[in-house]
């Protein structure tokens, strides 16, 4: 047999397809030629930031996926061709082998970048917010190439079953070595699997250490703390602790606090004062609404207890910073300090706090609706009103009811809201203190078109509908400050779902207001 001639191929051969590339030298160079120079044109390609960035993520993915296997097996063919000339033939069986091992395995990670690009589907930081951590995308890989080793072990005819016994008492001697390794290795799968933490998660350790989630690698947990410092905690010890995370379930924070109020504020003023300071909070979400509670009148001062939501727990620090100045300002407005808890021996007479609510008339008076008003005008509403507390959700006025009084918003928030094509409730408007309700269905006569719900515990004034007739027939400019201000409500409500208000065909304008107004004046004296 001559030196050149190539060795007769085995008779059992598990891939006959890779040895049909090695025939001919000269078409292999030039499709060897054609694939790597389509790659490396491709390669220059995505150099470009301009097309990178116009390219969606998974088209490079794909012109790797569809090159460089079939570069891989074309090189190893040629490198066949070209040992066998050179009279090398006994290495033909492990060049063989080691193209057909590096093609599946070139294919096995390319299949697991595929999977990791749709993962991605963005920034690392999104694909981390999903459960893509550093971890177990380095485990997709490691199990991509694993299986790409076991395909080409069984497509070369190895027992799989032996290989992995050898493996398997391999793998118990490296473990009982890497005790804490793998510990730390295999909570971090836990954490990785389970998210209890996510990157981005603001957290409190046992110890009191609060920081925010880096990133979850096979080692430990990388944390950044307020003092803009790394906190590295081992995965095993982690998952061992009991941990508080700030922005589970959901983003929304809400943390409740304790307000300490001298005794000599009534809980009701208090309350509203409380309350009042609250809502003016830019930093405080208006939904769900806040909810200030008196949790202890046993002792002096009285405890209040004050739940709000903040949009996030770091949020959390300036919204709380407002709200505690807005309350100060309050209780300072009426001369009343917050009260912590103070032992006093006195020895003379002192001074106490002469607090009282506003009475009917000043709130009145506070009422946009009713300001310009003269002292006898207020002084004869309020005879005939009174206040009333409205707890959270209760209803005032419903639509299609005639409403039997006007209300005015001394503290809290109302909802003016209609029901929708879907019978869902739409909210028009939300009505602060100092607006007024009750005033469509009181001056037009027809039924309400919106109901009126309070969204957080409310005072307010409840005014008659004789007496205001009488004040409003006396007082020519707070007819025109009503008809303008059902203007105004109409056509907030005609904004929300003009469909859904069934009983206003269209709104009414100010001079129809103002006509049906005198006709109600001179039907009611």
């Amino acid at each position: 047999m001559d030196a050149q001639t190539p060795p007769p191929l085995p008779l059992t051969n598990p891939a006959p397809w890779l040895d049909r590339f090695v025939e001919d030298a000269g078409a292999l160079a030039a499709v060897l030629i054609v694939f790597t120079g389509l790659w490396a044109l491709s390669g220059l390609l995505r150099r470009g930031r301009a097309l990178r960035d116009a390219l969606p993520a998974f088209v490079p993915w794909l012109i790797d996926f569809l090159l460089l296997p079939p570069t891989i097996v074309i090189a190893g063919a040629l490198l066949r061709v070209l040992l066998r000339g050179a009279g090398y033939g006994e290495l033909d069986p492990y060049v063989r082998d080691g193209s057909l091992l590096l093609t599946y395995l070139v294919a096995a990670w390319l299949i697991a970048r595929g999977v990791d690009i749709w993962v991605s589907a963005g920034t690392a930081a999104a694909a981390a917010r999903r459960g893509a951590t550093r971890l177990l995308r380095g485990l997709m890989y490691a199990a991509a190439l694993v299986v790409g080793a076991t395909v080409f072990l069984a497509a070369e005819g190895y027992s799989i079953t032996g290989v992995l016994v050898s493996t398997g008492v391999i793998a118990a001697v490296v473990a009982l070595a890497l005790q804490n390794t793998l510990s730390d290795f295999f909570s971090g799968v836990a954490l990785s699997v389970e998210q209890p933490i996510r990157v981005g998660d603001w957290i409190q350790l046992e110890n009191g250490t609060i920081a925010q989630v880096v990133d979850i690698t096979w080692r430990a947990v990388w944390l950044t703390s307020w003092q803009n410092t790394r906190v590295v905690v081992p995965n095993s010890k982690f998952a061992g602790q009991t941990f508080e995370n700030l922005n589970e379930p959901t983003g929304v924070y809400a943390p409740w606090y304790q307000v300490r109020v001298p005794a000599d504020l009534p809980p009701a003023y208090a309350l509203m004062l409380l309350r009042e300071a609250v809502l003016r909070c830019k930093h405080v979400l208006p939904s769900p609404a806040p909810v200030v509670r008196l949790a202890d009148a046993t002792t002096i001062p009285y405890t209040y207890m004050v739940w709000v939501h903040f949009a996030n727990y770091p949020a959390m620090f300036r919204g709380r910073e407002e709200m505690f100045r807005e309350i100060d300002t309050a209780l300072r407005g009426v001369e009343v300090e917050p009260g912590p808890e103070i032992t006093e021996f006195r020895t003379r007479i002192s001074r106490t706090a002469d607090v009282a609510p506003p009475t009917v008339a000043a709130a009145l008076r506070a009422m946009n609706v009713l300001s310009g008003l003269d002292d006898v005008a207020i002084q004869r509403l309020a005879q005939s009103s009174r206040y009333m507390d409205v707890e959270a959700g209760q209803v005032l006025i419903r639509e299609g009811e005639v409403a039997e009084a006007m209300y005015a918003i001394v503290a809290g928030i109302l909802e003016a809201s209609v029901v929708g094509p879907d019978h869902q409730d739409l909210v028009s408007e939300r009505l602060p203190a100092g607006q007024a309700v009750g005033q469509i269905s009181l001056i037009t006569g027809e039924p309400s078109a919106m109901t009126v719900t309070a969204a957080t515990d409310a005072t307010v004034v409840r005014v008659s509908l004789d007496a205001l007739k009488t004040v409003v027939a006396d007082n020519p400019d707070l007819k025109d400050r009503l008809a303008q201000s059902i203007t105004d409500r109409i056509a907030h409500l005609h904004q929300a779902k003009a469909a859904a208000v069934k009983r206003i065909r269209r709104p009414l304008g100010l001079r129809e207001v103002r006509a049906r107004l005198e006709s109600l004046l001179r039907g009611g004296l």
